[in-house]
């Protein structure tokens, strides 16, 4: 894949009912201004056809509707679901339909009603079906990556990570769902490959030029270098005339913990600029470098 190609479905899922019995007919739309959320209710579910089910304890508050357009007056009975899922979701509740019941209960009990699961082989969504389940796979973006930029959008009432699937199961709203597919397609895309170059050195080691580099990369303050941590390499040491086999063995062990000490912290460097990897490589005088952003 190209690195700027989008990742996006090949097939498109529908998040709208295809058919309400007698959408076309004409009605009068006559509501107050201040009405109930049960007073609403009943009229939108009366002219669909509908019964709905509902805890009066927690499905409570007020609807305030000033109608001059699209909605006022004469209004065909499949716009009542739009005006019906809107205000399903600014007072904060969800539904969905078994048969011919809506299940009516605030957003924070979205799971217990069981939202129908959606995907490309599903025909069609039934009207009353507010919320949703769908699964949206990954490509090059890990799960935890999208379900933060989701969640930050206020994208999806309910998100769960599949991790090692590459896939994200998302409850929510229904006529959100394209918003969510969209942000995706746009951000799961490949990133930037890596770049991998080798230098063959003529008259020094790469262990000892790789630090003078970074020294000097630091120094000019454009980019952040960081040099691979090797195996650490003891000096040589020689066992002196009349050195017992113990002594000359401590004083190995302490020649390799001197070589194994830290020299000193490496200061962190900005997140913004451009870093760099410097490792020598197998070979001693090949300095191998890698470039991540």
């Amino acid at each position: 894949a190209e690195p700027n190609e989008a990742a996006g479905p090949v097939t498109k899922v529908r998040y709208e009912p295809e058919h309400i019995p007698g959408g076309n007919d004409v009605l009068k739309l006559d509501l107050p201004m201040g009405l109930t959320i049960i007073e609403f209710l009943d009229y939108m579910t009366m002219n669909l056809h509908l019964d709905y089910l509902y805890d009066p304890k927690k499905v409570v508050g007020n609807v305030n509707l000033k109608l001059h357009g699209k909605f006022a007056g004469d209004i065909r009975r499949k716009d009542l679901y739009p005006l019906l899922e809107s205000v399903m979701q600014f007072n904060g509740f969800v539904m969905t339909r078994k048969g011919n019941l809506l299940i009516v209960v605030p957003k924070a009990e979205a799971d217990i009603i069981d939202a129908p699961f959606v995907d490309p082989k599903r025909e069609k969504l039934e009207h009353g079906d507010v919320i949703v389940m769908s699964v949206f796979k990954l490509k090059h973006i890990g799960t935890a990556t999208a379900q933060q930029l989701l969640t930050s959008m206020q994208l999806g009432l309910k998100i769960r990570e599949v991790p090692e699937a590459r896939m994200l199961m998302v409850t929510g709203y229904a006529y959100r769902m394209p918003r969510i597919e969209e942000v995706l397609e746009v951000i799961d895309r490949p990133g930037e490959p890596k770049q991998f170059k080798s230098r063959q050195l003529k008259f020094t080691m790469a262990k000892t030029l790789a630090p003078k580099i970074k020294t000097l990369a630091e120094q000019l303050g454009t980019i952040s270098v960081t040099v691979a941590a090797g195996a650490p390499s003891a000096a040589a040491v020689t066992r002196k005339k009349g050195e017992s086999a113990a002594a000359f063995r401590a004083r190995q062990a302490a020649a390799r913990r001197a070589a194994a000490r830290p020299t000193g912290a490496r200061a962190p460097a900005p997140a913004a600029k451009p870093t760099v990897y410097l490792e020598a490589g197998e070979i001693p005088r090949v300095l191998v470098l890698e470039r991540v952003n």
